[in-house]
């Protein structure tokens, strides 16, 4: 803390500990120990605690149970969580259940998504037994993301690019690809999907907080909705969400309303590929009761009907 508090501020406490089989008592004394050296240094300091291997939740309710009997909750800003599944959203029920639990003991703590990622082909370390491919990952890099982001869950991408280990081989996560000297060979497609991404959620947009929709069909759907802070305009994400991302890109036609919709130029958006096309005229309405859209292509991959002019620069 000394050496590089002039730029950082945030402290993460021990790797997926509970996944190295320490204990829940020896992690939360290595906890409070650390916590109180950074903040003897730095006391704004933020403290992140238990970076867990999955999500971790009976783990950190134990090593928070510690904290608890011996009056040192004050010492954690957030809690921090690894979730690999290969259905992204398979998680969140742990998750969910892990930020009330979390919020019960003490109000002021937060979750964040601290690393997190999706191999592009079978590969070493986590999710590395299964058979990916770069279309695959691309996808489930936006689901892990935009389902984070429609839960209020900050969240990071694991990683840029892939890893080489000198004990078992290459992590195929990276958004780029290496060559076997490390070097970047190319941009897979999950790069230029987070790169779309990130183009147009950026903090101008804020997560309303219900957004009650109804559709046609029976396939599960994660819908979230977003509005711009200073116009109001509109982005809502929606995709299908209960398997993992399959290899192909077949699209079934879903039909929309949105009570809280609300759209005078709406278009359509494919995450992934950063296609826009506008949606015609006789396949959606707005009216007192929100808007109604038939026909929209869904898939495993998140698409965007959003206003045109939050997605388009102005010509």
């Amino acid at each position: 803390v000394q050496r590089y508090g002039e730029y950082v501020d945030e402290w993460e406490v021990w790797n997926e500990p509970h996944h190295q089989s320490i204990t829940v008592e020896s992690y939360a004394a290595f906890l409070i120990r650390t916590a109180e050296a950074v903040r003897s240094k730095q006391p704004e300091a933020r403290i992140l605690a238990m970076s867990n291997a999955g999500v971790g939740r009976d783990f950190t309710d134990k090593v928070l149970a510690v904290l608890e009997a011996e009056g040192k909750l004050d010492l954690v800003s957030e809690v921090t969580y690894h979730p690999y599944s290969k259905n992204p959203e398979s998680v969140y029920k742990s998750v969910l259940g892990m930020r009330a639990d979390v919020v019960e003991r003490a109000g002021h703590i937060t979750l964040r998504q601290g690393e997190n990622g999706c191999p592009s082909q079978r590969s070493t370390k986590a999710l590395g037994n299964y058979d990916w491919s770069e279309l695959s990952q691309a996808k489930w890099a936006l689901r892990r993301l935009l389902g984070d982001l429609g839960r209020d869950i900050p969240s990071s991408y694991f990683s840029i690019i892939d890893m080489h280990y000198a004990e078992d081989g290459i992590n195929r996560k990276g958004l780029l690809f290496s060559n076997d000297d490390q070097t970047v060979g190319y941009e897979k497609q999950a790069y230029r999907a987070v790169q779309h991404l990130t183009a147009i959620f950026d903090d101008t947009l804020q997560r309303i907080e219900e957004y009650p929709y109804d559709q046609t069909g029976t396939r599960h759907l994660s819908v979230f909705g977003y509005r711009h802070k200073t116009t109001a305009q509109q982005v809502v994400t929606v995709w299908f969400d209960t398997a993992t991302p399959v290899d192909t890109n077949v699209c079934t036609p879903v039909s929309f309303t949105f009570s809280r919709g609300r759209f005078s130029d709406p278009v359509y958006v494919d995450l992934r590929t950063g296609a826009v096309r506008a949606i015609p005229g006789d396949q959606w309405n707005a009216s007192g009761e929100g808007c109604s859209f038939t026909d929209i292509p869904v898939y495993d991959s998140p698409i965007l009907i959003a206003e045109r002019s939050r997605v388009l620069p102005k010509e």
